[in-house]
This record gives C-alpha cells, sequence and structure tokens, in this order.
C-alpha cells in the first residue's frame, strides 16, 4: 500500500491520483464521488482521474489536499453477478483459434474460463467495453491482427494483460 495518495494536476481541470489495483481505483473513486466537489471521477486501471470546474480550483486544491491517507477500504466486496455464457460459434469465432494458441481443448478452456471468478476493473473507451481480470496468467492470448468491426452483443474477448 502506497504510504500516502497524492494528486497530480494533469491538466486545467483535472487531477490524477495513483493508486495499487484496479479494486483501490473502484474504491477510491466511491469515496470522491460521494463528497461531490468533482464534475466527474474516472476509476482506471491504477489510476483515478477527477475533473472539475476551474472556477472551483481553490475549492478543490483544499479538497486535494485533504485527501485520505491510503485507499478506503470496504466492509464487504460488491455482490457476485452470474452471467450466462455461450462459447463458440456466432459467439465465439475465435474459440478454436485460442484453444489451439493455448494447447487446450475447447472443453477444458471452457471449463478454466467458468471456474474462474471475474472482476471487472475498469469500463474502457466505448460503452460496454470492460477490462476484465480473473483469468489465470496462462490464458493470454496476443490480440487480433485485424480487430473485428462487429462482435455480436455479449461476446467476450480475451487477450494479454494491460
Amino acid at each position: 500500500m502506497r504510504a500516502r495518495l497524492t494528486a497530480v494536476q494533469i491538466a486545467e481541470d483535472v487531477f490524477e491520483i495513483a493508486v495499487d489495483t484496479p479494486a483501490d481505483a473502484q474504491r477510491l473513486a466511491l469515496e470522491l464521488r460521494k463528497i461531490g466537489l468533482a464534475e466527474d471521477v474516472v476509476a482506471g486501471i491504477n489510476r483515478v482521474a477527477v475533473s472539475f470546474d476551474p472556477a472551483r480550483h481553490d475549492q478543490v486544491m483544499a479538497w486535494m489536499d485533504d485527501l485520505p491517507q491510503t485507499v478506503p477500504t470496504n466492509e464487504a466486496p460488491p455482490p457476485a453477478v452470474d452471467i450466462p455464457i455461450q462459447y463458440g460459434g456466432e459467439f465465439g469465432p475465435d474459440l478454436a483459434n485460442v484453444c489451439a494458441a493455448l494447447g487446450m481443448t475447447q472443453a477444458a478452456f471452457v471449463d478454466l474460463h467458468s471456474s474462474c471468478t471475474h472482476a471487472v476493473d475498469m469500463i474502457g473507451f466505448t460503452p460496454g467495453f470492460t477490462y476484465i481480470s480473473g483469468l489465470p496468467d496462462s490464458v493470454s492470448v496476443p490480440r487480433l491482427d485485424m480487430p473485428r468491426p462487429r462482435l455480436i452483443a455479449g461476446s467476450v474477448g480475451i487477450s494479454g494483460a494491460l
């Protein structure tokens, strides 16, 4: 754990706070949103961005000076959500290639993937695009050379870590 959280101004109206984990980013963002001074608080993988109205700069500076010493901890983890998954076919056109790259049968991959607890670490650059953790490091494949222009809603992509 970091000794103290530090806010660094990265633009006229944006501060960034470094944290250790995606879970830390989510917890800190939640706490900062409760204060209500920021216009927007965005949790990333290991950063939290805080945007504000530049007219409130002095007020925001005082707020940032009073950041908590460390990332707040939650009493209970967020509730789990079960999501039904269909593997292969139109829902997973790359399943055979992924399994071949990993040296696994499709059944073994499905068993491994569905036995893990996954966490949404960050919402990405487009609505619904999430960065999810929870798979073992051994289940890492390179990204496609040419990304697919369209996927069926609910499709899941697997690639190397960020």
